[in-house]
């Protein structure tokens, strides 16, 4: 479809859309598929295009008006034509030839950047034709026609679901289709493939975006004139030339160069595989991503390698684990080449020089020869270089190593093509054109970005001939020169203001690891400089000589590789790139500007309720059927063993199954355990039993610790506080309250010694077994010789309360009940280390067999450490003693106390979104910028009380905030902006209810105006007038027990509706008059088991919140169960119109009963927001048949098990710009435009259907 016919497509689809009139029109599209022919979807790029298109066609001007870049009609269309194509198939094709529209003039009428719309679910590709014949075939034997005509009949196919194969994918498709037609049923997916190997193959985007920076369509043609090349491609060839190097200096075409030998290749059905090495992005420099992407490739057309990629996987031989080393000789050497194939496979590699490490990529495949049952051969493209010439030199290749010197000659045709495109619509007769092509093209002395850098010079400022020669004369022949001339025409010509715009751009793209797309570069531009508009324009605005867009993958690159090289070598330019600088703004950016600190903890795992572990990635899950008291793990890390009252079982880590069952006949909490060395037996301590366990005959020795002073005593003493078994097994320390601590042998079951401590809580072995560490109820930690029996230092300074002890005896830990951690020599006592961060006390704490981590659990989370301290030990340790004694060096970090930091404990907005009012545990209230997450300032507080309830006015100015705490006081403030981000605060009114209510106040809420207050706390809620504070009135809840909830009637803003869990009520704001059934309210029927799930209002007490949506049609309710915090909340949609007076019932609309609903946050563009059992942020439209589908139903994000408070209060909400704001331990968290990010349904895994 071409130009005037395929435009009004997208505004026609829509149409149909909105008019069920055509619903079946709409629906037969929205089951196939749209393909676009040539169609100018972005208009055109300036006025020469439009010029183009107008020679080209036949129009009125008007209509060719609209057709320019940026036309108010265009952008409508596709801006509208987005958000209702997510779920179509669209094929669109651009025109690869030329069109001619007078003698001698032709020109790419619609260009690929317009011709492709750039959505997510769109597929484009190529017809080699001009925009006249790509939808006008000569014959039936056209590719064009052979093309669309096999796509017609997979997009048929596809729709009625017919049995067998589909009909082959055009070949141009194919390409961008790159394993599809290779996986077979039962073999690897591409995305099972991408699991196993840990790497996700780009290597098809690179050379897409190759083939589109092609000069002209038929460019590189003449390196199949050359001798080399042809001999290389001979398969036959002798002497056999095996390898072909293509030298060349930078800006030469050699990667373009090498797209083109690619596809030669591939369209001449050969076995090839590709990478281009690329200097900006760190990852694609590595020696292991060129061998996993070509391992990818290669594997795509073996199907019978699958398999065994599979089994490989099933044996826990996990490729993405293995070295490079390993990689190369176990999957290259000792299995993809043991292959034989009867064609040879083609090997094209760009860049080398660019790779991280040249010479050990030589030296992988200069051995290929030698070990390989199919003929291989490798293309390598590159700058010439001493280092290069010595490594092939190393590898003695003889004939099968041919070398070729890129010369300006060789791309001379291609220049000459490519300036004559660009040129032909200058206004000069074609002589002086030609004068001029031939010129600039020998200047250019083969380097094609000079070339296209002149011409954008030439078009840019020329207007005579005498200009043109004067431009070129001006332009500096080298490239340092010339990016010398750009950035001082950038210095003189950019305003002031856009300056530092440009150098962040330039800064960024340069030092990236890997390059960045629009989108991120936008996000890390944007705190900075604020909202961009369109990067695309701002990059062409301030750089554009310096940085491009790749059309196809919206990633931003430099427009070259040299250019790097030259704002990071020091030129005295104001836009020349400090790295250190660039590295360190990223790195701010990207891990977030709220925290100042950073503290040593590598991870942190959160502990879902009622004990159940929640994980990314989980290997294993047992039920060991009681409460465990004891667990450890066998030094070879194959077998678990977890002990309580009744059972002791030891598990097979590797398979989750249970290989010993014992009983604990003491029928006591099991305390401690631990494996013998040879793992053949289990020690157990219960109480005042010690058991032996054999393994292997499954027998028990137990022993029963007698002390001397007979029964009465024993039992006086009680159960020890603390147990710890030597890691030999022979002997066991016990720490009784009011005793001394007691060591005991396991073997003979006898007291060994006592050691004087005052209340120890707890004890460890020092591994060398010569000491042993108590810990005193009053926190101080106490040395003691196990052969002597006295103390040998002790440490008073601490309130330890936990302790444990590293593999190699060198380092203790302990940890106080305010959660600091603290790390001392074993010897000494001396201080290493002090973390003092979280308030919640630590409850068991372990180091890693090698010795570089520490584990410590508080509450439901677990945390891992890695402070240096630990890392230097390793170091030590792994050095002699000497060499130890010169680096050891004591290291003391001190970390903000969180003793000082208070949980967030309510949140609510402002009308616009800007800004968010926080309620705190210690009653203060206070304003953050959702922009930053920062705490902006702290306007007013209660006592040292909870707040439990704040609410912002919705009225245009939102001058009023009210807050209420547990004891039942409810101020209300009159706010003043002064400044962007600071107000003056006065309190209105500040009054307590009359009686203590139990929990405080629950919600708040605002009438229009803000002349009334609704309070709701427990079974009561109370209407109060502003400003003097006087009570209008009080309602007790209707129905079962709980908290209602309250908000203004959408119809009627003069109303009030309470929301319960069974019932609703309506009453007036002005005096607060019942206007439903008094005692009887409205019955809120509700769907108790929707497709096959039971929510049973089955608890004593309920907490009900309400949310409406944008367009007043819904409420959206949820109902939760504050005691079960595990169980699923109740959502439910119900329809306005049924809330009225009158009304006796009305029926739910709908409900989410059978997804896990974890909590609420709100309501954002009529669709209920969130957070799913599996923590994913979700959200679902209304929708009134009863019936759950895809589309009703939007995936968003994962929010990490970090942000999940443990407490009860688990404040979140959705502004109304789609930012999702949720609180953790006194900070904000804000995922701006979260909602915005919509994830496939199909690629991921939530527990939602």
């Amino acid at each position: 479809m071409a130009l005037s016919s395929s435009l009004p497509i997208p505004w026609a689809y829509m149409m149909a859309l909105l008019d069920t009139k055509y619903k079946r029109v709409s629906d037969c599209i929205a089951s196939g598929a749209v393909i676009f022919l040539g169609t100018p979807h972005r208009g055109s790029e300036s006025a020469t295009s439009v010029h183009r298109i107008l020679s080209a066609t036949i129009g009125s001007k008007a209509f060719v008006q609209e057709l320019m870049r940026n036309s108010s009609t265009l952008t409508a269309i596709n801006e509208d034509f987005r958000h209702y194509a997510a779920d179509l198939s669209i094929w669109s094709f651009h025109e690869t030839q030329p069109t001619t529209f007078a003698p001698g003039k032709s020109a790419i009428v619609v260009e690929r950047s317009s011709a492709i719309l750039e959505y997510e679910n769109e597929i484009s590709s190529h017809i080699d034709a001009d925009h006249h014949t790509i939808c006008k075939f000569e014959s039936r034997e056209d590719p064009g026609y052979t093309t669309l005509k096999n796509l017609l009949a997979h997009v048929i196919q596809s729709t009625t679901e017919r049995s067998g194969e589909l009909n082959p994918l055009p070949e141009a498709v194919q390409k961008r289709e790159t394993y599809s037609a290779s996986v077979a049923p039962g073999q690897l997916t591409s995305k099972q493939l991408s699991q196993i190997l840990g790497y996700e193959d780009s290597s098809e985007e690179d050379l897409l975006f190759q083939r589109d920076s092609r000069a002209v369509y038929d460019s590189c043609s003449w390196i199949c004139e050359k001798e080399a090349y042809q001999q290389w491609r001979e398969p036959d060839n002798l002497p056999k030339v095996q390898y072909l190097w293509l030298k060349g200096q930078p800006g030469t075409g050699k990667s373009v160069l090498m797209s083109s030998v690619v596809d030669q290749l591939q369209d001449d059905n050969q076995l090839c595989v590709y990478y281009f090495f690329r200097e900006n992005s760190a990852a694609k420099r590595t020696t292991r991503s060129f061998l996993l992407s070509t391992l990818a490739q290669m594997v795509a057309c073996l199907p019978e390698f699958y398999n065994h990629l599979a089994e490989m996987d099933k044996d826990h031989a996990k490729i993405q684990s293995m070295s490079t080393r390993l990689l190369w000789q176990k999957l290259f050497l000792g299995t993809l080449f043991m292959i034989k194939q009867p064609q040879p496979w083609f090997w094209v590699i760009d860049g080398l020089d660019e790779a991280e490490r040249p010479s050990e990529i030589i030296s992988l495949i200069g051995r290929i020869q030698n070990n390989t049952k199919s003929q291989i051969k490798i293309i390598i493209a590159s700058r010439a270089g001493m280092e290069l010439e010595r490594d092939f030199q190393k590898l003695n290749l003889g004939a099968a190593l041919q070398q070729e010197v890129l010369q300006p000659a060789d791309t001379k045709a291609d220049m000459i093509a490519y300036a004559s495109q660009q040129l032909e619509l200058l206004p000069f007769d074609e002589d002086e054109r030609e004068e001029i092509i031939s010129l600039v093209v020998e200047k250019s002395q083969g380097i094609f970005l000079w070339l296209k850098l002149a011409l954008e010079e030439i078009l840019a400022t020329a207007h005579t001939k005498d200009g043109i020669y004067e431009a070129l004369e001006a332009m500096p022949m080298e490239m340092t020169d010339l990016y010398e001339q750009i950035v001082d025409g950038m210095s003189k010509s950019l305003r002031p203001a856009s300056k530092p715009l440009a150098k962040a751009i330039l800064q960024y793209t340069v030092c990236s690891i890997r390059p960045l797309k629009s989108t991120e570069l936008q996000t890390v531009l944007e705190p900075q400089f604020g909202r961009l508009i369109n990067l695309n324009y701002t990059i062409n605005q301030t750089c554009p000589h310096l940085v491009k867009m790749e059309e196809t993958t919206s990633i931003v690159n430099p427009i070259h590789s040299t250019l790097r090289e030259f704002l990071l070598q020091g030129t005295h330019s104001e836009f020349a790139v400090d790295e250190a600088d660039g590295h360190q703004s990223l790195f701010k950016i990207f891990v977030g500007t709220s925290m100042k600190k950073w503290d040593d903890c590598l991870a942190h795992i959160n502990v879902g309720k009622e004990g159940e572990v929640c994980k990314s990635l989980e290997s294993r899950r047992i039920q060991h059927g009681e409460r465990v008291g004891a667990i450890k793990i066998d030094t070879a890390g194959d077998r678990l063993v977890t002990g309580g009252s009744k059972f002791i079982l030891v598990w097979d880590i590797k398979t989750g199954e249970v290989v010993v069952r014992l009983l604990n006949r003491s029928e006591a909490r099991c305390q401690a355990l631990a494996f013998h060395p040879h793992n053949k037996k289990l020690v157990s301590v219960s109480a005042d039993n010690i058991s032996v366990w054999d393994l292997k005959r499954r027998d028990r020795r137990k022993m029963r610790i007698s002390k001397p002073g007979g029964e009465s005593q024993r039992r006086h003493r009680g159960a020890p506080w603390g147990v710890s078994i030597d890691s030999e097994c022979q002997r066991v320390a016990l720490a009784y309250k009011g005793w001394p601590l007691e060591v005991w042998d396991i073997d003979t079951g006898k007291l060994l010694t006592t050691f004087p401590t005052r209340n120890p809580l707890n004890a460890c072995f020092n591994p060398s077994g010569h000491e042993v560490y108590s810990v005193n109820e009053d926190g101080t930690i106490t040395r003691f010789w196990l052969n002597e029996g006295q103390p040998h230092g002790s440490d008073t300074n601490t309130r330890t309360q936990t302790l444990t002890c590293n593999a190699n005896g060198t380092l203790i830990a302990g940890a106080d009940g305010d959660g600091c951690i603290r790390i001392f020599s074993s010897d000494s006592f001396e201080l290493l280390y002090s973390m003092d961060k979280y308030d919640e006390p630590v409850t068991a704490m372990a180091f890693n067999p090698a010795g570089d981590r520490l584990y410590d659990i508080r509450a439901s989370d677990c945390n891992i450490w890695v402070p240096e301290v630990l890392l230097i030990n390793v170091r030590d340790n792994e050095s002699s003693s000497e060499e130890s004694e010169t680096i050891r060096l004591p290291i003391t970090t001190s970390l903000e106390s969180a003793r000082a930091i208070h949980e967030i404990t309510v949140i609510t907005t402002d009308k616009a979104g800007d800004f968010v009012c926080c309620g705190k545990s210690n009653g203060r209230i206070s304003i953050y910028d959702t922009k930053t997450g920062k705490e902006l300032q702290e306007i007013y507080k209660h006592e040292r009380v909870h707040v439990s309830a704040v609410v912002w006015s919705s009225d245009a100015q939102g001058q009023l905030i009210a807050s209420g705490d547990t004891s039942g006081r409810i101020m209300i403030v009159s706010l003043r902006q002064l400044t962007p981000k600071s107000w003056a605060c006065q309190v209105r009114v500040d009054f307590r209810l009359d009686r203590w209510v139990d929990g405080g106040v629950r919600q708040l809420i605002f009438n229009d105006d803000g002349t009334r207050l609704l309070v709701s706390a427990q079974n009561t809620s109370s209407l109060w007038k502003i400003p003097d504070g006087s009570m209008l009135g009080e309602r007790r809840i209707l129905g079962k027990k709980g908290d209602p909830a309250w908000v203004t009637h959408p119809h009627n803003r003069h109303q009030l509706v309470m929301i319960g869990p069974d019932v609703a009520g309506l009453y007036g704001w002005e005096d607060f008059e019942e206007l439903t059934t008094p005692q009887q309210g409205i019955q809120l029927i509700q769907d108790q088991v929707h497709l096959g799930n039971p929510w049973q209002l089955q608890d004593d007490y309920l907490r009900a919140r309400v949310h409406v949506t944008q367009d007043k049609r819904h409420f959206v309710t949820t109902v939760s169960a504050p005691s079960r915090r595990s169980s699923s909340a109740k959502v439910s949609f119900w329809p306005v119109s049924g809330f009225g007076e009158g009304h006796t019932h009305v029926q739910e609309l709908y409900n989410l009963n059978d997804v896990h609903i974890h909590s609420l946050a709100g309501v954002y563009q009529n669709r209920a927001v969130f957070l799913d059992g599996d923590l994913w942020v979700c959200t679902m439209a209304a929708q009134s048949d009863n019936e759950r589908t895809e589309e009703g139903l939007g995936l968003h994000f994962y929010v990490s098990t970090d942000w999940l408070n443990t407490s009860e209060e688990e404040p979140s909400i959705v502004t109304p710009v789609g930012d999702f704001v949720y609180a953790k331990r006194g900070k904000l968290v804000v995922v701006q435009r979260g909602m915005k990010c919509k994830q496939d349904l199909k690629s991921n895994s939530p527990s939602l259907f």
